[in-house]
């Protein structure tokens, strides 16, 4: 029998679910993952943290279900969006936290987009003040070579190592 997983990586937990074929729950698992707020404003995110729980439900509604990774045939993915992390390129860590989108350090940016005549519509229609991830890249300091991805990038970058995981 075959089965679809679906991951969902939220601003306070992580949850993985299976499915058969008739679209029943047959697994699942969930897990809160840290809030940091260490400023006022300030929401933040380990994303080795988020990582660890990603393996973490995987394997556990894979154990529920009493079925092997090799069982799913997909898995959908669903995720914070505009949550920024930025990583070194070389090693793949993580090298602060990851601003979660309702961080308002960048509200002072998506402000200034305001003033872009062409933009304001835009702005004011479809983003929040703080929630563009453009602007969370001038919170983090630039030294060596970064790579800036959301949260879901992070997720798809770290499939591969799901794979080499034996969830029994």
């Amino acid at each position: 029998m075959t089965y679809i997983g679906s991951l969902d990586q939220g601003t306070s937990s992580t949850r993985f679910m299976i499915f058969d074929h008739s679209g029943k729950v047959v697994g699942q698992h969930q897990l809160e993952h840290r809030q940091i707020m260490s400023h006022p404003g300030w929401v933040e995110h380990d994303a080795s943290e988020i990582w660890q729980r990603v393996q973490e439900v995987i394997a556990g509604a894979l154990k529920q279900a009493d079925i092997l990774g090799s069982d799913l045939v997909a898995i959908g993915i669903t995720n914070q969006r505009e949550t920024t992390v930025v990583w070194d390129v070389t090693t793949g860590q993580a090298l602060s936290n990851a601003i979660v989108w309702q961080d308002v350090r960048t509200s002072k940016y998506c402000q200034s987009l305001i003033k872009d005549t062409e933009l304001n519509d835009y702005v004011h229609e479809y983003c929040p003040k703080t929630y563009l991830a453009v602007g969370k890249l001038g919170v983090f300091s630039e030294t060596g070579d970064l790579t800036e991805g959301i949260q879901k990038t992070d997720s798809i970058e770290n499939q591969d190592k799901v794979k080499e995981h034996e969830y029994s």
